[in-house]
């Protein structure tokens, strides 16, 4: 029996855990403005360039085997601090997506912050799975292609910012005038 309240719940609290941070809301995100004041900056190109397997293949080949195992745990740290900021940076997105999904005056906007709400949930799931990976140490071929996706999305999101940005600039100078 506690077995198999243990099998039925276990899976449940994980999967509301996992929920729960996915969403990732921020308090108090309604413009542009909020989300460069709230973010943090991301090295995309150098996320990339940790994640480039030449230059794995190239270390390996150069190093001895204790010092590429040490810079490699360097490089893992590295990349989880780039991870979890796209995790906390889609988090904002994620706030700025619901608030201009308010917008009932312009549905363009709310069409828009829609597009980046489901975008930016997208990312931050890919880099919470990315994250539970580097912290297991699990260094799968899944792992890459996570990682080389959150990163990809998350420019993509950080467009749809800009371009919410300019219809929300248009739309307060069509009320102003």
């Amino acid at each position: 029996m506690i077995v198999t309240l243990t099998i039925v719940l276990l899976p449940l609290c994980f999967t509301v855990l996992l929920f729960y941070w996915g969403r990732g809301r921020v308090r108090g995100v309604t413009s542009v403005a909020d989300v460069t004041a709230l973010t943090v900056p991301v090295d995309v190109k150098a996320m990339m360039n940790l994640l480039d397997p030449a230059q794995q293949i190239f270390l390996a080949a150069r190093l001895s085997e204790k010092d590429f195992r040490m810079l490699q745990a360097e490089r893992t740290k590295v990349l989880l601090e780039y991870v979890h900021r796209i995790a906390h940076n889609s988090a904002v997105l994620i706030s700025l997506g619901h608030a201009a999904m308010t917008d009932v005056a312009e549905p363009q906007i709310a069409m828009q912050g829609q597009e980046l709400v489901t975008l930016a949930l997208r990312t931050r799931l890919l880099a919470l799975t990315a994250m539970v990976m580097l912290y297991t140490s699990a260094h799968t071929p899944w792992l890459s292609t996570c990682l080389e996706l959150s990163a990809g999305r998350y420019q993509s999101a950080r467009e749809h910012v800009d371009a919410l940005g300019r219809l929300l600039e248009a739309s307060h100078e069509l009320l102003a005038s």
